[in-house]
């Protein structure tokens, strides 16, 4: 196609790429001028008249391309299969006509929705796109789906009973599998899972990493659904990135090779997914942007990351079958994207259900009637916990569930069983039924109040405040009985019952009086978003009265917590294992837990009290089976033997802020630390140098925003705690360097755990070798996990606690280690060894290691 130049409005125009600028002449380069030539006064603003048009290739790749991570000119080069020669130029010119045609080819209004929402030079661009293009449907950038793809007519059907021949050396494996190895552990490990596939039972095996785990069990259970047609599976994980890893890439092939026509379904939490009535009425509500300037530095034309969000959603929405944000890679990266998707996400009680004009094309109706027809479901954790909490009303029945990183199989389902109440949850409540004043009232009341008399709105409205002033009054009783700490145990609070009682029952006073008006109403949109406050209003009440006038539970913990801004109540329960037998474990035939770190010391005691397995589908099988990276090649640890004592916070942060300054110096390599306490955190981030690269959890950006930024830098420093423990893929170099500043042992007060602890005790276990040793241990495997992902992977792991070698319990984080940790008796005695093992070559290799 040739580009219409100057119908575009290029017919001379400056490209801003990542580092360099280029004028154009109708298509054509013309390196004799500049920017300064054609407008030497006011080269960049827009509001000269002799301005030159300017197109900056990142902002319009990030709003065309909002899946892509990575918008770098190299990045894009790839996407659209440019050369990658030395001539930035050529490839900034290849990828620009590679973003126009993909521009034109969207359907013209959604390049007109993209133009209002971003204004400017660029919005002008893709109007003037609108124009240009034509109305043929964009399919190149549409995601596969597990269940679409075409079965292998020429494999052969296998068996169950066959599946560890399928691993063997010339196997069906090897020969249809592209890039597939044959590793002795993936065949181990294939085989225990065809066994209790087949007899039932419960498997725990503990897979290294490079066992190839997921092949290993996925392979086996299509098989086992292939043979029973009528059964159903549910695969469980605790990260959606491996979530989407295993239905985007690993299932549509081995579907297709081993159980041709399966249904699959990928499902997660509702709050995940777009509402498109919601994003309707967001577009509707928001003013068109104003026009802003670029500055010289290829900054976007607009200062808003607002209008950078809505552009991405915009033409996400044009390509997307799903509505899952999780594919939108440029929204999750903006720093305020958290705010704006609470807007739009699916929420049941912004949810008309079968009521709403859009039902039939919700995404999140469609992801929950595809799951319910599919025998295998790909899920997360969560999900699958909240469906034990709803009866089951969202997977349906199922027996067999595989969990992938089962050793977070715990904290989900003590989550999705523990009851917490703040002052927003009543006033979240209170605004959907009406916010604002005057003639700005929006909500549920407002929009009723036509099918109303006036005794009925008045009468709402009165009891709203009624309840408001209540739950002020209550949280702020609240807020002083409570001890000021940041978290702990809930004192027994007799005197608020009283008032807490009252709220509750003004509470379902009002769920009554919105049911009664209801009655009133002939809009089904209306009367659903009524039955749902109702309901959510009964919820209030009922967690109101658990956590603050029912007598407390023996099996469950009371305790709260001081966010910022907020004061939060709990109650969890002590043990899950209980949960679990009740609500799990009578409906499946067959259980599989896997994980790369499941059994601590080479021990299953934690995993098996800890999950209440006594009581899981019988017998139960146990394994390890080691993977097959070269650790002993790739990987070295590190004891800084040299740093004081973790109990001495202002010489203990000195310490490792000269370490980090020390290896950025000599050995400037993308660093990952990892605390365990944000205190401890900020004490080392502030004694850091601003000159040097430093990102920190909390300081600069959502966890998303941050990691995006140190995957795409070369010696950059991440200093995160809490969630970076776990989960984080940063393969190859984007980590080479890990610091481990704390041996992960639980907080002794620490609510639930305290609680744990008073339960063992009781029990007869010793809180320390039965609890908290093995939690510390399972998170440090986890932590050191982060740095070799790949099998091409390479690295060191610096241990900065000294109690690893002072104390007798730290044998068994020692042990846990893929190679025996070295002593180092300073800092340059640490830069030197990792200098040397760079120097000899033991460096990531860039490229992606087989998949499963």
């Amino acid at each position: 196609m040739t580009v219409p130049w100057s119908r575009l409005g290029l017919a001379r125009f400056v490209l801003v790429t990542d580092n360099t600028e280029v004028v154009y002449d109708e298509g054509v380069p013309a390196p004799e001028l500049s920017a300064e030539d054609i407008s030497p006064h006011l080269s960049y603003r827009e509001t000269a008249v002799d301005a030159p048009t300017v197109v900056h290739l990142r902002q319009l790749a990030q709003i065309l391309l909002p899946s892509l991570s990575d918008h770098r000119l190299s990045a894009l080069a790839d996407a659209f299969a440019a050369s990658s020669g030395d001539d930035v130029s050529e490839v900034a010119y290849a990828v620009l006509i590679g973003l126009l045609r993909l521009a034109m080819s969207y359907d013209p209004r959604v390049s007109r929705s993209l133009a209002r929402c971003v204004g400017g030079a660029t919005g002008d661009l893709l109007e003037r796109c609108a124009l240009e293009g034509g109305t043929t449907p964009l399919t190149d950038h549409q995601e596969t789906s597990a269940e679409a793809t075409p079965p292998n007519e020429d494999t052969p059907p296998a068996r169950l009973e066959d599946a560890t021949s399928l691993f063997l050396p010339g196997g069906v494996m090897e020969t249809q599998i592209d890039s597939y190895e044959h590793r002795p552990a993936q065949e181990e490990m294939a085989q225990d899972v065809g066994t209790v596939l087949q007899d039932g039972g419960t498997l725990l095996i503990e897979a290294g990493a490079g066992t190839g785990k997921t092949f290993a069990y996925i392979v086996p259970l299509l098989l086992y659904l292939s043979d029973r047609t009528s059964a159903r599976a549910v695969v469980s994980t605790r990260t959606r990135h491996l979530q989407d890893q295993l239905y985007e890439k690993d299932l549509p092939r081995l579907i297709s090779t081993f159980a041709p026509g399966l249904r699959c379904a990928l499902l997660k939490g509702r709050e995940n997914y777009l509402c498109i009535r919601r994003w309707n009425q967001f577009q509707q509500e928001r003013p068109l942007p104003l026009d802003a300037l670029p500055d010289r530095k290829g900054a976007a034309q607009r200062s808003s990351d607002e209008d950078l969000a809505v552009a991405s959603l915009t033409s996400w929405l044009a390509i997307t079958r799903t509505g899952d944000i999780e594919e939108n890679a440029v929204f999750q990266s903006l720093p305020e994207h958290r705010q704006l998707w609470a807007r739009l996400r699916d929420d049941p009680l912004h949810c008309p259900a079968s009521a709403c004009s859009h039902y039939e094309e919700c995404f999140s109706f469609r992801a929950r009637r595809a799951a319910r027809a599919a025998r295998l479901v790909v899920a997360n954790h969560s999900l699958v916990m909240s469906d034990l909490a709803a009866a089951g009303r969202l997977l349906g029945p199922y027996e067999v569930l595989v969990t992938d990183e089962a050793h977070s199989l715990e904290a989900a389902t003590r989550d999705a069983f523990t009851y917490t109440l703040t002052r927003t949850v009543v006033e979240r409540l209170l605004r959907d039924l009406e916010a604002g004043s005057g003639r700005r009232r929006t909500g549920w009341i407002p929009g009723a109040a036509r099918s109303l008399d006036t005794a009925q709105v008045k009468a709402l409205r009165q009891q709203c405040k009624t309840i408001d002033q209540g739950n002020r009054e209550l949280f702020a009783q609240l807020d002083k009985a409570l001890p000021q700490a940041v978290q702990d145990r809930s004192p027994v609070l007799d005197d608020l019952a009283r008032p807490a009682q009252a709220v509750a029952e003004q509470l379902r006073l009002l769920s009554r009086l919105v049911v009664t008006a209801a009655e009133s109403i002939d809009d089904a949109e209306s009367v659903r978003e009524a039955e749902l406050l109702s309901a959510a209003t009964e919820e209030a009440a009922s967690v109101l009265l658990h956590l603050l006038v029912a007598p407390r539970s023996s099996d469950e913990v009371y305790w709260y917590e001081r966010l910022p801004g907020r004061l939060a109540l709990h109650a969890s329960p002590i043990e899950v294992g209980p949960i679990l037998e009740r609500t799990l474990y009578p409906k499946l035939d067959s259980l599989i837990l896997t994980s790369a770190t499941l059994a601590p010391s080479q021990r299953f005691t934690y995993i098996r009290q800890s999950l209440g397995l006594k009581g899981s589908p019988q017998p139960m099988t146990q394994k390890i089976v080691l993977g097959s990276f070269d650790y002993a090649r790739r990987m070295a640890a590190l004891e800084a033997r040299f740093v004081p004592s973790v109990r001495s916070q202002s010489d203990y942060a000195d310490a490792i802020s000269d370490l980090l300054v020390k290896l950025h110096t000599t050995v400037p390599r993308n660093t990952l630390v990892l605390f365990t306490s944000n205190q401890m955190l900020n004490e080392v981030r502030t004694r850091l140098p601003k000159s040097l690269p430093v990102l920190a959890q909390g300081t600069h950006g959502s966890k998303q925003g941050i990691t995006h930024r140190f995957r795409q830098q070369s010696h950059a420093i991440l200093l995160a705690t809490g969630s970076f423990w776990e989960g984080i893929d940063l393969p190859g170099r984007q980590l080479e360097v890990l610091v481990i500043t704390r041996l992960p042992f639980s907080v002794p007060s620490e609510p639930i755990f305290a609680a744990q602890a008073e339960r063992a005790e009781k029990q007869g276990r010793d809180p320390f070798l039965d609890l908290s040793l093995p939690l510390a241990v399972l998170r440090f495997r986890q932590g050191i996990g982060r740095l070799i992902r790949t099998e091409d992977d390479a690295g060191t792991v610096i241990i900065t606690d000294t109690r690893i070698s002072q104390r007798r319990y730290g044998a068994a984080f020692r042990e846990s280690l893929p190679v025996p940790p070295l002593p180092a008796d300073t800092t340059e005695d640490i830069a030197n060894r990792i200098a040397e093992r760079f120097s000899k070559g033991t460096r990531p290799i860039d490229r992606s290691a087989q998949s499963g």
